[in-house]
């Protein structure tokens, strides 16, 4: 059996082979479950999201970022490697505010006047991959604000 599958938002089209509904079923759910997981920001309710992975000491991230205010949804993998799901709650299994979205905020160390961007969601500091990450993000979003001005 065959079967094609558009995301709510319209984006998306997956074409899903199986030996029955059942497993159609099953993909067509697996589906919905990553890629319409969040049609909207959950912090500044923008539609502008995109699909975004990062690679950090050879570990990839799937995420969900905001092009209105920075803010990502991540998503974890399951530990046979091969599927996603959407994180939505805290490791202490404590549902995360904003359905999961974080932004991180930069705040300047008077001691070494040093930038550091912390979560606003779990208080996590950043480390210095992700730093030059968000860095680049608020480039991004300050040129699409003021397009006249450049940006360094």
């Amino acid at each position: 059996m065959e079967a094609q599958y558009k995301t709510r938002d319209g984006r998306l089209i997956f074409k899903v082979d199986a030996e029955n509904q059942k497993e159609i079923f099953k993909q067509i759910a697996v589906t919905q479950e990553v890629f319409e997981a969040e049609t909207e920001c959950g912090c500044c309710h923008s539609k502008e999201i995109r699909f975004r992975v990062r690679t950090v000491d050879k570990h990839d991230f799937y995420e969900v970022a905001c092009g209105g205010c920075g803010a990502r949804f991540e998503f974890g993998q399951h530990k046979n490697g091969r599927s996603l799901f959407p994180k939505r709650r805290a490791e202490d299994g404590t549902l995360l505010p904003s359905r999961g979205w974080a932004k991180w905020e930069a705040s300047v160390a008077s001691v070494h006047n040093k930038v550091t961007y912390k979560s606003t969601q779990t208080g996590h500091v950043a480390k210095d991959s992700d730093a030059c990450l968000i860095r680049e993000s608020e480039a991004a979003q300050a040129a699409v604000r003021n397009p006249q001005r450049r940006v360094r």
